[in-house]
């Protein structure tokens, strides 16, 4: 993402706003341009975390286990490339 273009394009008014994680660089700079920008939302990169996630993350990596071990093949199945 090209961050300079981002915050040029919501400046401008050609985009209302923005929101997003990660950044280019993290942890991102406090003095960084669009820290200061009201219409960007920022999250760390752990945006995703709260209390009923955690708890979800949990419980899925739980099941997949279970199917795992019971011989069924897991619901996520990712492959590691080459």
């Amino acid at each position: 993402m090209d961050e300079t273009a981002l915050l040029d394009a919501v400046r401008s008014g050609r985009l209302a706003g923005a929101a997003f994680d990660p950044f280019v660089k993290e942890p991102l700079p406090g003095d960084h341009p669009l820290a200061g920008e009201k219409r960007i939302l920022l999250t760390p990169h752990v945006g995703w975390k709260s209390e009923q996630a955690e708890i979800e993350l949990r419980k899925s990596a739980a099941e997949e286990i279970v199917r795992i071990l019971t011989g069924c093949a897991p619901r996520s199945q990712f492959k590691v490339p080459p």
